[in-house]
């Protein structure tokens, strides 16, 4: 009876827990704020973040509205997504800085806002009725709430606020979109014939998981894929709820959605790490020094995190656990622990199906500070710790091999010596946090010695992969930026303060938005970015122009071309939407959405390999293979691209030596397609013409 009494009191504190925003904006809404009650540091994040967030937004309608859409309500909804998210987790974080509860609500309940829209993955379109509301509900408790805050801030210090979330909100928006990865162009690219490859696997990936359920690229049926999948349910989700397509989805749900929630979640965990009144004191500050850091590491590195889908998503996840990490060393055995270590534990979960590296660097920290806690003796904590070392050096060995890991991938330093630019800024960064944690760990209290010992595991575990294994494409990157942005926080937190009772008249908001500029000013991806956006563009129309014979010239000069590419309503960019339906390979997804495909259940494309029109003329021969997959959502049979050799990497190893487009009759088409239950396959005769055959009859 009494482990059943504890275990119902367990559940209760877990539902209070993630009810919290709920309960917190029913009271604010009904009665308003606390007589009394201060404005937080963290309000002016909450601006900032919502400002940046309407600029992402405002920027992609005003671009994508003479290309014909999405429609503005597709943009709103998803501001609507963020200021949500973000309200959960002010709200609850007011309760913790007003109560003392736990951080866990402040890490749980804008995960579960942000994934709502994966009920329509469940319920169709009949989720809105009920994310909407949910959304409606938290952000307008946020908005009172800032707005209440706001009234008993100056105006000297309210007005700063939007405009550094308007200048953030306009550089990010030209830096993600000039990188020639997913960006508001994406839809064009992807029929003319310049999209990256990365944009159109991901895509595919989305769209079979949630039209399909499978896990897979879709290029001969739904042959399995073996890779991390949380940012495409997610963003895929994000598109049912939002009525587009999933290319569309990707665009708007990483800059409207992800990207703000990622600066939020960075300046969050800058504010939360340390108890109230311990860390940063300035609500600018605890914007702008973690800002300052962060384009610090980017003067000759890239900035992968704002591009990769995956990454960006486990990284918001990561950024809002640091603080309930942080707490684990001041809390004490007990349900309070275990409720802390029940959360975080499905945290490093989801950080790991959405990117393994981010998930296998927080389980170390957070595996060590779990034994410290519960381990009543010093022999009890080396035994457990070297069982833990043992079983985790055996998980990452099968995990290493599962995902394709080979001996000859072990090359100590390689990634230093092949991206230098990459890589020794992000290992000095981790070198600073572990001189930052030893010096933490000298003059702080027991809990704050652990908690840095923590952090300096991060570094360890961040950096190790980085410098001894040789990975594709300087992937080591994902696992030594984990640590950076580790590194960001640790140093805010306990730097910052140090910093400012040094030197108070320095260390404040105007000279550190002036070193931003200074470094933003001196760093060429970043001021390159508005005409490399603008070439991207450029591109698209030449390249229409020398498919059709006709069409607009790309301007010549660099400043024209950006702003043809920007001013409202303009008419470069209505120009080519048309020109792209009239390209052979945008009539045939049209054809093929007009026979029915996206439609028919069990349905599937085959695309014949004389068919030149469509398979040639692709920058990355290796993408035509996904545009069907990536833009209809519909798997292919018999789908690599003939004019193409098949790639080892992509998953595309695990496809039979066959799959790739060859002359096919109605009978062996059926007999491939019958091993994945589909039963009827659009055959793409021309660009204008699709025949379908019924599988089965």
């Amino acid at each position: 009876m009494r482990n059943q009494s504890r275990n119902r009191l367990a559940c209760v504190m877990a539902a209070e827990h993630l009810l919290e925003p709920w309960s917190v904006a029913r009271r604010f809404i009904r009665y308003g704020p606390q007589p009394g009650a201060q404005p937080t540091p963290i309000v002016f994040v909450v601006i900032f973040a919502l400002t940046m967030s309407a600029v992402f937004a405002a920027m992609g309608a005003v671009v994508r509205w003479p290309m014909g859409g999405p429609p503005a309500l597709v943009f709103l909804k998803a501001f609507f997504l963020l200021s949500a998210a973000v309200s959960a987790a002010t709200l609850a974080l007011s309760r913790v800085e007003r109560r003392g509860a736990s951080h866990v609500a402040v890490l749980m309940c804008p995960l579960v806002v942000l994934f709502l829209p994966c009920l329509a993955w469940l319920m169709g379109r009949t989720a809105e009725f009920v994310v909407d509301p949910v959304l409606i509900v938290l952000f307008v408790a946020g908005i009172l709430h800032v707005v209440t805050a706001g009234r008993r801030m100056p105006v000297g210090r309210t007005l700063p606020v939007f405009g550094c979330g308007v200048l953030a909100g306009l550089g990010y928006f030209l830096l993600v979109n000039a990188q020639g990865y997913t960006n508001v162009l994406s839809p064009e690219q992807a029929l003319v014939g310049t999209s990256n490859l990365d944009t159109l696997f991901h895509a595919s990936i989305a769209n079979m998981l949630v039209k399909h359920g499978e896990l897979s690229t879709g290029l001969d049926g739904f042959v399995p894929l073996k890779y991390h999948f949380l940012s495409h349910i997610w963003l895929g989700c994000v598109g049912l709820w939002l009525g587009t397509d999933t290319l569309t989805a990707y665009f708007v749900g990483a800059q409207v959605v992800a990207i703000p929630m990622l600066f939020f979640s960075l300046s969050l965990g800058t504010h939360a790490l340390r108890p109230a009144g311990q860390g940063l004191n300035g609500g600018a500050l605890v914007v702008l020094f973690p800002l300052l850091l962060l384009v610090l590491t980017e003067i000759t590195g890239p900035t992968s995190y704002l591009v990769s889908e995956s990454y960006f998503l486990a990284i918001i996840i990561y950024l809002l656990a640091l603080p309930s990490l942080a707490e684990i060393s001041r809390t004490g055995r007990g349900r309070r622990l275990g409720l802390l270590a029940a959360c975080l534990a499905v945290a490093t979960i989801l950080m790991g199906l959405s990117k393994v590296s981010v998930g296998a660097v927080f389980a170390v920290p957070f595996a060590y500070l779990l034994l410290r806690q519960w381990c009543r003796t010093l022999l009890t904590f080396l035994k457990l710790m070297l069982s833990l070392l043992f079983v985790a050096a055996l998980a990452g060995v099968i995990i290493f091999r599962g995902l394709g890991g080979t001996a000859q991938m072990l090359a100590p330093l390689s990634f230093a010596r092949d991206y230098p630019d990459m890589a020794w800024l992000h290992v000095a960064s981790n070198a600073v946090l572990v001189l930052g944690a030893i010096a933490v760990w000298c003059v702080g209290t027991s809990s704050e010695r652990k908690s840095a010992e923590a952090f300096a595991l991060i570094a360890v575990t961040a950096t190790m992969p980085a410098l001894i294994l040789s990975t594709a494409g300087g992937a080591a990157y994902y696992f030594v930026n984990v640590g950076t942005f580790a590194a960001i926080v640790f140093v805010s937190a306990y730097g910052g303060p140090w910093l400012y009772g040094l030197a108070p008249k320095l260390f404040r908001p105007e000279p550190i938005v002036v070193a931003i500029l200074l470094v933003t000013l001196g760093t060429d991806q970043k001021t390159g970015s508005p005409f490399a956006f603008a070439d991207e563009f450029a591109e698209l129309q030449l390249r229409a122009r020398g498919y059709l014979g006709d069409g607009p010239s790309p301007n010549p000069v660099a400043w024209r071309r950006v702003r043809t590419l920007l001013i409202p309503g303009g008419a470069g960019r209505r120009a080519l939407a048309s020109d792209v339906k009239r390209l052979a390979r945008g009539q045939s997804i049209q054809r093929l959405s007009e026979a029915g495909v996206t439609r028919t259940p069990g349905a599937a494309v085959f695309i014949p390999p004389d068919l030149a029109v469509y398979w040639s003329a692709y920058r990355d021969c290796r993408a035509a293979s996904l545009v069907v997959p990536a833009v209809l959502g519909v798997p292919m049979v018999r789908g690599f691209n003939p004019e193409c050799s098949k790639d080892p990497n992509y998953g595309f190893s695990a496809y039979a030596s066959d799959a790739v487009s060859q002359p096919s009759s109605d009978s062996e088409l059926c007999e491939r397609v019958a091993t994945w239950g589909l039963k009827a396959i659009f055959v793409l005769a021309s660009s204008v013409r699709v025949r379908k055959i019924a599988c089965g009859q």
